[in-house]
């Protein structure tokens, strides 16, 4: 979400995936209670805002956030 405060939901884009080597990204797919170590690519229009991950196993309640910019 940038700071104006709208939602982007195509972050990852055909540029996005080119930017990192395949054995420094996360696993396709992800379990609870597990511990992963990678690095995430997205390509946003906003130079700042607020990253917003819900996997699909999590509740509406669950997820991470994390400001990123200025």
């Amino acid at each position: 979400m940038g700071q104006d405060g709208l939602t982007e939901s195509s972050l990852a884009t055909g540029p996005s995936f080119g930017c990192l080597d395949r054995s420094m990204s996360l696993p396709d797919s992800l379990s609870p209670a597990s511990k992963y170590r990678g690095a995430v690519v997205l390509d946003s229009a906003n130079s700042s805002g607020t990253l917003i991950f819900r996997p699909n196993f999590t509740d509406d309640d669950g997820g991470w956030e994390w400001a990123y910019g200025a």
